[in-house]
């Protein structure tokens, strides 16, 4: 048995536990400190926050490390091959065309106005039956092409995605957390996901497409300023990282420049420098007091190196120099068709790229080959061979090699280069797809060791027990109870799993119908995602936000999600009556 790993009781609070909760406090302050002040990595500072967390509460120091690595590895064990593989199937989205084509076509089809409806709408469905970190790998390329597509940043055009994947995540069984819960309470099933489509789809349009039109108005009043956005939107997680491989597709965006709020010092080729980061214009371009480096020709410079376009063409401002019968100059001469610095001998035809149909194919085959994993009882009678396989393919891990293993059939011939298509390339697009992950599964890593030490120290069950000491309803009781658990552990699913496990033995003494009960612990396991939640870094990482562009952004999405939830539970209760 872990050190004073004890459950959650309903014993009067004593001073030991007060003292826990200031250590907990004190946790959070300390890695908000050395993140935001020291400038120290997430990762490091996730550590050092759990092991200093760990002396102070007063664990065994032999204890410290050993709780660290349990926490590590029952997070890591859950999601690294899954982000692994999801990422080689982002990759391959992107780097096959497929992911521009259906971020294309979503953005032709619903208009600048219905994009966020539909993002909300493909969020759910792809959500449902696979955890939040599975569905966000999955529609990461899409979102990153839309952001590009319609020029605006890549953290406001995902958030109707990031209110989709968390309303599901802890409302919508058959999730593993809202199921988990449904079964502590005893609720039917079929009610659960009727009455949590009620209460969850009003509360992520308001989060999502409600939240992102108020943040939207804001960027556009501050002058289309970097903030929030991706620190790059023109390289996300999935972008290809081979010069070679890169293809950007860019539609003409609005010719507004930023300007720089304060000029200080100076970069090698003469931009200024804003507290040491660069004025950046809307293609990424470097801007020296909000006018753009140009070259002899009208292009523009990026650190003195030309805007470039897939085939070597001089981009202005984003847009080919054309001939009038619709060439590519370059420079005012019509380009080869050839990609330039390789032999014609050694070019291969770049190949169409990878229609919608293609792309929409890849990123369902998991979803439902996990979604029959998820109703294999239901589909075949428990021990039979059919039930077994059913279970077996929809395995997260499972689906998600099944899922790579077509995608590198279906759009590996797809890739958008000029090198030789065959096995090689495959090989070495794979494994350059673990590269940009590192990073995410190290502050990933570090995060789960912080709520391991959280929960063996005591910290965490200390502030539960507090938080049932008021004497609420028992609707506002389920969702205080679940966001106390959250706020303090970090984890959505554990605060659902921990809430249900306290209220089920008086679940059916309260006079509340228990599918109520399941909507109001899960709208309260979501809120208010902060520094000890490991999604906190998944967003961070995979947008390239700051700190604080993730709590004024992914953090309030969570707390409007979970309030609008608890609001919409409380008014069908009234209804139900």
């Amino acid at each position: 048995m872990l050190w004073n790993n004890r459950s959650v009781t309903l014993q009067a609070a004593t001073a030991h536990d007060w003292f826990l909760l200031a250590c907990a406090a004190g946790t959070v302050l300390l890695l908000l400190v050395l993140i935001a002040r020291v400038r120290l990595h997430p990762a490091l500072a996730l550590a050092v926050s759990a092991f200093t967390l760990g002396v102070a509460s007063g664990m065994p120091l032999t204890q410290v490390p050993l709780s660290f690595s349990t926490g590590v590895g029952n997070l890591m064990g859950h999601i690294a091959i899954v982000l692994a593989l999801g990422a080689v199937l982002g990759r391959l989205l992107a780097g096959s065309g497929g992911a521009a084509a259906l971020g294309r076509l979503m953005v032709e089809s619903c208009g600048i106005n219905g994009l966020p409806w539909a993002l909300l709408g493909l969020s759910i469905l792809v959500g449902m039956p696979v955890f939040f970190e599975v569905g966000l790998v999955l529609l990461m390329p899409i979102v990153a092409e839309a952001a590009r597509r319609s020029g605006k940043p890549a953290i406001l055009v995902g958030l109707p995605v990031l209110a989709g994947l968390s309303m599901v995540h802890g409302m919508l069984p058959p999730h593993p957390a809202a199921m988990l819960a449904a079964t502590q309470y005893h609720a039917d099933l079929g009610r659960t996901i009727l009455w949590g489509l009620a209460v969850g789809l009003p509360a992520a349009a308001l989060s999502g497409p409600g939240l992102g039109w108020l943040l939207l108005r804001r960027w556009h009043q501050q002058g289309n300023r970097p903030t929030p956005q991706a620190a790059d939107e023109a390289l996300t997680l999935f972008a290809p990282t081979l010069a070679e491989d890169e293809q950007i597709e860019q539609l003409p965006h609005s010719d507004e420049k930023q300007t720089e709020r304060l000029p200080q010092d100076r970069g090698p080729h003469g931009q200024v420098l804003d507290r040491g980061v660069e004025d950046r214009g809307p293609h990424g371009q470097v801007l020296d007091r909000g006018v753009e480096d140009r070259g002899p020709h009208g292009q523009v410079l990026d650190r003195g190196v030309e805007d470039r376009g897939p085939h070597g063409q001089v981009f202005v401002r984003g847009v080919e120099d054309r001939g009038p019968h619709g060439q590519v100059l370059d420079r005012g001469v019509e380009i080869s068709p050839l990609r330039p610095g390789i032999s014609p001998s050694h070019q291969k035809p770049i190949p169409a790229p990878a229609g919608p149909i293609r792309a929409a194919a890849a990123i369902l085959l998991p979803v439902a080959l996990i979604f029959l994993g998820s109703w294999a009882d239901a589909l075949a009678a428990p021990g039979t061979t059919v039930n077994r396989i059913l279970h077996f393919i929809g395995s997260p891990d499972i689906a998600l090699l099944i899922a790579v293993l077509v995608a590198l059939v279906t759009l590996g011939g797809r890739i958008q280069t000029g090198q030789q298509h065959g096995r090689e390339l495959l090989r070495k697009l794979t494994a350059e797809s673990f590269e940009p992950i590192a990073q995410v599964l190290m502050i990933l890593a570090a995060a789960g060791g912080l709520s391991g030490i959280l929960r063996d120290s005591g910290a965490a069950q200390s502030t539960v027990g507090l938080a049932l000491g008021a004497h609420l309803p028992p609707l506002i009781l389920a969702w205080l109870l679940a966001a106390v658990i959250r706020v303090s552990m970090g984890s959505a699913t554990v605060a659902m799993a921990v809430a249900s496990s306290v209220l089920a033995p008086m679940a059916g003494h309260i006079g509340v119908r228990p599918e109520l009960l399941v909507l109001a612990t899960g709208s309260g396991s979501i809120i208010f995602s902060q520094l000890n939640d490991p999604g906190f870094w998944l967003i961070q990482s995979f947008f390239k936000l700051e700190v604080k562009e993730t709590l004024a952004t992914w953090s309030v999405l969570e707390t409007v999600l979970s309030v609008a939830g608890l609001g919409m539970t409380l008014l069908l209760a009234a209804f139900l009556r």
